[in-house]
């Protein structure tokens, strides 16, 4: 009987771990959080000492290697929230390099769930100045979005322009409406932070 309770109390923790977030309170502190509304401070912000990742870089990307190929790839260590209610509706963006290309993915939250290739991406910066970006992901119903850079597809103005200045509002735009966000000074300084450390690799 033990065993089963034991066995048992393993499947739920090895569940546990899987269904988290990451995110950064509006002070700045690195947090877990998880399905069942708890959290706790991230304190593995050192993972990347040993992976070729310059400094600062470590706290927002990893690289990884495929042990069947060898090839590497680079991805954010946690997902930027832009959200009044922890996630359920708003913005949430992530990022992958792989073989020259930087991949800024999104999930738009509060509009409709279906987004088109195209479709307008508007960002306010702090000083006033706008920026249109398009959506280059295929069409899809589950709230999926990426912007593409470097390799075939350039954009090199656009990403350095969202290197130097903080946003300060994001509008997406769905196939029925649009997801608009306003970034906290945190969420500004992560995702510019983390644009610059995929410039890097660019």
């Amino acid at each position: 009987m033990k065993t089963i309770f034991f066995c048992f109390l393993a499947v739920l923790f090895s569940l546990s771990l899987t269904a988290q977030k990451y995110a950064t309170t509006d002070d700045g502190e690195k947090v877990i959080l998880y399905e069942n509304g708890t959290w706790e401070y991230d304190d593995n912000d050192d993972k990347n000492e040993d992976k070729g990742i310059p400094g600062d870089c470590a706290t927002y990307i990893v690289t990884d290697a495929d042990k069947m190929t060898g090839e590497s790839s680079t991805s954010t260590i946690r997902e930027i929230i832009v959200s009044k209610d922890g996630g359920n509706t708003g913005l949430i963006f992530s990022g992958f390099f792989k073989d020259g290309q930087f991949s800024l993915l999104f999930n738009a939250y509060g509009a409709s769930l279906c987004m088109e290739p195209g479709s307008e991406i508007s960002i306010l910066f702090r000083d006033g100045s706008k920026l249109i970006l398009q959506n280059d992901h295929k069409y899809n119903c589950d709230n999926k979005g990426a912007v593409y850079f470097g390799s075939r597809w350039g954009k090199k103005k656009e990403l350095q322009k969202m290197l130097k200045k903080e946003i300060e509002t994001m509008r997406v735009y769905t196939t029925d409406g649009y997801v608009q966000e306003d970034f906290s000074k945190n969420n500004s300084v992560d995702f510019m932070e983390t644009l610059k450390c995929f410039n890097e690799l660019l």
